[in-house]
């Protein structure tokens, strides 16, 4: 991928390439100034392959200063804007859909827990978005009218604490787990918690939960309207289709735990 013969290769003949690449805290040393550096050769890759636009998916920027995650994707939404090939960077939140890492986490814990220890910060309010409108907002953006480099917010249609979706989730799933709030849990305390409960990375999950100690909400809401695409679909569409996905590809043995936990867990 980083390779700048490789990349000559991959956008010969192309008019536009998407850029969908993102680097992990803790992954490497020095793996902020790697993550930039590679989107440097990507940019100056696009030059030469003369392509007449970039797309970056990032992730929208926080309410307060953001974690070395959502640091990191401004950052390179940032170099891929500053690049000879204009770019348009499409920042979305929380994404509702299989294969989305910030819904694994928030499906295992629904479906894995009977009861929930919920920290003040996950009142702080996003906006999920569902997968397949990401996707629409993507394939728009290789044909939208653009006339430089420009950034644009992927909000979903509702401002929602973390709270709420988890309650919501936990719902579609026909649960009702007892919720008990707490002030005093820290984000490092809740990802060693997180854990020993979702199939999610370690080190992802340390920084999806450092990044909902903050507000993220969208500063520029207007795109799916301005790109004539549909108002995105609401958290439940977008979970029960997730939740459909998710079955086709869940193992036998998260199937056995889950039907366990759902015995003894509220019933919605």
């Amino acid at each position: 991928m980083g390779s700048p013969r490789d990349l000559a290769r991959a956008m010969e003949g192309c008019r536009a390439a998407f850029y969908l690449v993102h680097g992990m805290a803790g992954a490497r040393p020095g793996w902020q100034a790697q993550e930039l550096e590679l989107a440097q050769t990507f940019a100056r890759a696009a030059a030469r392959a003369r392509l007449e636009r970039v797309i970056y998916l990032g992730g929208m920027a926080p309410r307060s200063a953001p974690s070395p995650h959502l640091q990191s994707r401004l950052a390179t939404g940032a170099v891929l804007r500053a690049g000879p090939v204009p770019c348009l960077e499409l920042r979305a939140t929380m994404i509702i859909g299989h294969g989305s890492a910030s819904w694994q986490m928030v499906r295992d814990l629904a479906a894995r827990l009977p009861v929930m220890i919920l920290p003040a910060w996950l009142r702080n309010r996003t906006e999920p978005v569902a997968i397949d409108d990401v996707l629409a907002a993507l394939a728009r953006a290789v044909t939208l009218p653009l006339q430089g480099s420009a950034w644009a917010d992927l909000p979903g249609p509702e401002e929602i604490g973390g709270h709420e979706i988890l309650r919501r989730v936990a719902a579609l799933m026909g649960r009702r787990p007892v919720m008990i709030r707490i002030p005093f849990v820290t984000p490092r305390l809740s990802s060693v918690w997180i854990r020993g409960v979702s199939g999610v990375d370690y080190r992802l999950a340390r920084e999806l939960v450092e990044g909902l100690t903050s507000e993220i909400l969208a500063a520029r809401g207007d795109f799916w309207s301005k790109a004539g695409l549909p108002t995105p679909v609401s958290l439940e569409v977008a979970g029960r289709r997730a939740l459909e996905e998710d079955a086709r590809a869940e193992s036998e043995s998260a199937r056995i735990v889950e039907r366990a936990v759902g015995w003894v867990t509220r019933r919605a």
